[in-house]
């Protein structure tokens, strides 16, 4: 209706394309705004039918290449996330970089986008830090606060960092808040066992296969019965393997196998754990499963352990 739509273009569009209610609002601002700056507002009915990927294939380049200095209107009156992306102080080529790396920031309301710009001035980030770890990893701006962002501030808080140290680590690493906590916790232990913390900064940088290269090796091979100080201490994943029963040995096993076991929180490993207890596993056989097939651990509940349980009881095995 704001668009100038009457009720009974509304019906007519919506009944030929009645996925348009699964849009969110944004969405649909979105790609109105991309057909009406282009001309296109003629063909919105097949426009509509169409996926995101496709949609930004035919129309979304277009959009793209007018985010430029020689079309400053489009970038104000576009959409309310490109206005807002500017109010920011982002300029034109910003604008457009982030738009090609993080196309579906258009499915985000802008209030979601600005309580995160707002947390990450809470921390401590400057308006110029801000601008550069949105541009560099714009889906920053996505993630859950709760869910996502608060715990990695409260890890490396609870590591001793101070605000002024995480706004300038995460200015350096935006990339830093895509890691889950326990995978931020085993880098930090990795490195703080080793005296390397001086180098968080480049080491953060690192993916997940060159830091295991580069660091993780020493770190198995602290794994071992000359270091239970280490095993215990290292990461809470690390202390939660040795109360479950194992080894050092079966620990450096695990480990070597299924290094991103650090990337699951410490619950997820417990309560699979437990539903293999419950379906009358001793602890002996759970420590023989684990080490044999780690990623078990990872595992989803509803999705892959229990049908499969469930198929063997509906054939006739009992617990």
């Amino acid at each position: 209706l704001d668009r100038g739509f009457t009720k009974a273009d509304m019906a007519s569009l919506a009944a030929k394309n009645p996925q348009l209610f699964s849009y969110s609002a944004e969405r649909l601002t979105y790609r109105l705004g991309v057909l009406e700056a282009q001309g296109k507002m003629a063909i919105i009915a097949s426009a509509m039918d169409l996926n995101d990927a496709t949609f930004a294939a035919r129309w979304g380049n277009n959009t793209l290449s007018m985010l430029s200095p020689r079309r400053p209107d489009v970038e104000l009156s576009q959409t309310p996330t490109l206005n807002w992306l500017s109010s920011v102080g982002l300029s034109h080529l910003e604008v457009q970089k982030l738009v090609s790396k993080f196309p579906s920031i258009f499915n985000y309301a802008v209030e979601k986008l600005k309580t995160t710009a707002q947390w990450l001035a809470d921390i401590g980030m400057s308006e110029a830090q801000i601008v550069q770890a949105i541009v560099s990893v714009p889906n920053l701006l996505a993630y859950s606060l709760e869910n996502k962002l608060k715990p990695i501030a409260q890890t490396l808080l609870d590591r001793g960092f101070t605000k002024a140290d995480m706004a300038s680590l995460a200015a350096k690493n935006p990339q830093l808040f895509s890691y889950s906590a326990e995978r931020l916790t085993y880098r930090l232990g990795v490195l703080e066992a080793q005296g390397k913390m001086a180098i968080i900064a480049s080491a953060m940088d690192l993916n997940d296969a060159t830091f295991a290269a580069r660091w993780g090796n020493n770190t198995l091979s602290m794994l071992s019965p000359r270091r239970p100080d280490v095993e215990l201490s290292q990461t809470p994943t690390l202390n939660w393997l040795s109360s479950v029963g194992l080894s050092h040995l079966e620990v450096q096993k695990l480990v070597s196998k299924f290094p991103s076991i650090f990337n699951y929180a410490v619950e997820k490993l417990k309560t699979t754990a437990q539903w293999l207890a419950d379906i009358g596993m001793s602890e002996a056989q759970i420590v023989q499963a684990i080490v044999s097939v780690p990623n078990l651990l990872a595992y989803s509940l509803e999705n892959k352990l229990k049908p499969i349980a469930q198929t063997l009881l509906d054939r006739g095995f009992t617990k």
